[in-house]
């Protein structure tokens, strides 16, 4: 059983109980991306998880792939 509530069921329940819904909040929170070699993820970027795309961050400062290669 799923005890997540969002969009119009959040809407149908606050109006039920009575609830003031509240609005959208921005919050910060580590982020771990996956990048291929030599791959910069650059600030600003809007990232999410593959498996729920529902829930987007966006990146605050530029992420390189700690894998780059060095050529000589």
């Amino acid at each position: 059983m799923s005890r997540r509530c969002a969009g119009d069921a959040l809407t149908g329940l606050s109006l039920l109980t009575g609830t003031e819904r509240a609005g959208a909040q921005k919050a910060i929170a580590p982020l771990a991306v996956t990048l291929a070699a030599g791959v910069t993820l650059p600030a600003g970027s809007i990232a999410g998880n593959a498996s729920d795309p529902t829930p987007q961050l966006v990146t605050l400062a530029a992420v390189a792939s700690a894998n780059a290669l060095a050529l000589r």
